[in-house]
């Protein structure tokens, strides 16, 4: 009768220690969903900077195409200014 008796309670201390480790894991399951949930804003929000810098950097590209646009009219009409200059020089 002792003998079924320590096993029962080896039996009861097994179990209360699966117990404990299953409440271990459900904290640890609830604070890897907490940084799970922290770690998915975060990246949501890098992408939405992401997006942001995207419109920025293309506002600068076009910037700079359209710069380049107006300096290679201006210089071309310089360079007309000049040849039509040098044409009437020479005629």
């Amino acid at each position: 009768m002792d003998e079924i008796r320590l096993t029962l309670n080896r039996m009861q201390q097994r179990m209360d220690d699966f117990d404990g480790a299953l409440q271990d894991l459900q904290v640890e399951q609830r604070a890897l969903t907490k940084q799970s949930e922290r770690v998915e804003e975060t990246v949501t929000r890098l992408a939405r900077s992401f997006e942001l810098f995207k419109i920025a950097i293309n506002d600068v590209f076009e910037g700079l195409v359209q710069h380049d646009t107006d300096e290679l009219r201006w210089r071309n009409a310089v360079e007309d200014r000049l040849s039509e200059i040098e044409r009437r020089l020479a005629g």
